[in-house]
């Protein structure tokens, strides 16, 4: 990190290097010692669902992740498409500024697939105070060609902000999950 300042008179050039000094210092310090923390499960949703994994997972991707999943806010928009059929590589921007990646999609063959995906810029400015996001999405046979679905979010809350973070997560997921049961039984 280096910068300069330029000022009149010149003793303000001293203070304004010891005061950005100071609180850099302070907040590279401070996000150092976050990042140390282990991540936690913030949120575990698990749901039987009336479809089978593949059309679970096709509709979560279509209906949840690229349309918003019924949430009453402005459908997201998606800034980089990736594969059109699994998803991975997909980028949506949500209301609020925060970017949402799905970055890894496995399948099983007719046993279900996982969809893992992160919030690339967590923070208070995005209204997601974490420093870490990584979201998980399976969906295995439940048998009688229904869908084991769980979801699971592990997070690193920003000081004194893991009960926001927490229940704004899981209502967040638990709304998106019961939409999209609701959506598939139409």
């Amino acid at each position: 990190w280096d910068v300069s300042f330029v000022a009149e008179p010149p003793l303000l050039v001293k203070f304004w290097e010891v005061f950005t000094s100071l609180n850099v210092g302070t907040a590279v310090s401070n996000f150092g010692a976050v990042l140390q923390q282990p991540d936690a499960t913030i949120c575990y949703v698990r749901q039987r669902v009336n479809a089978t994994p593949g059309e679970t997972q096709a509709a979560w991707l279509d209906f949840t992740w690229r349309s918003g999943g019924g949430l009453p806010l402005p459908k997201p928009d998606i800034i980089r498409n990736g594969n059109m059929d699994s998803g991975q590589g997909c980028e949506r921007l949500m209301p609020g500024g925060l970017v949402e990646r799905i970055t890894h999609v496995s399948k099983d063959g007719p046993q279900g697939c996982k969809v893992e995906y992160t919030v690339d810029n967590p923070g208070l400015f995005t209204f997601y105070p974490v420093a870490l996001h990584r979201g998980c999405v399976e969906f295995r046979d439940g048998s009688q060609g229904c869908t084991e679905l769980t979801w699971s979010v592990h997070a690193v809350p920003l000081p004194f902000f893991a009960w926001y973070a927490e229940i704004f997560t899981q209502t967040v997921i638990r709304s998106l999950v019961s939409n999209l049961v609701a959506h598939l039984d139409d």
